[in-house]
């Protein structure tokens, strides 16, 4: 979304898909690249079913793997969202099918910066000196 990139919020978290990062509290919680493109993809679609198929036609486009890397990426955003037990559940598991984020989402729009002028960019001699 050139100009104004969305945000989700979901309790603490704040999920910022344009500039990949994903805060808990304005702390930064580390995830792996694929496993953040298949949270941006189930926070889009809160409250709905993605299917594994949908999943993986969607962050491993031209990339053939099996069901087990998708599981093993959901794990991970499980830990990373700190869910333990069924209380507290973002990702549900709808068995044979796919995933759903449980949890309500609220997007915002975050209006872009204009680009400042501050720092001109030079223009260097079309043939440099080297000494």
């Amino acid at each position: 979304m050139a100009g104004s990139p969305e945000v989700y919020e979901c309790g603490p978290y704040a999920l910022d898909g344009h500039e990949r990062r994903l805060c808990n509290a304005g702390q930064v919680v580390a995830l792996r690249p694929k496993a953040h493109d298949v949270l941006v993809a189930l926070v889009r679609r809160a409250g709905t079913l993605v299917t594994k198929r949908e999943l993986l036609d969607l962050i491993w486009r031209d990339v053939s793997v099996e069901e087990g890397v998708l599981a093993v990426d959901v794990s991970s955003l499980r830990k990373s969202l700190g869910e333990c037990g069924v209380a507290g559940t973002y990702i549900e598991t709808v068995p044979r099918a796919g995933y759903r984020f449980s949890e309500a989402v609220r997007r915002t729009r975050v209006p872009a910066e204009p680009l400042s002028m501050k720092w001109p960019i030079g223009v260097l001699p079309a043939r440099p000196e080297v000494s």
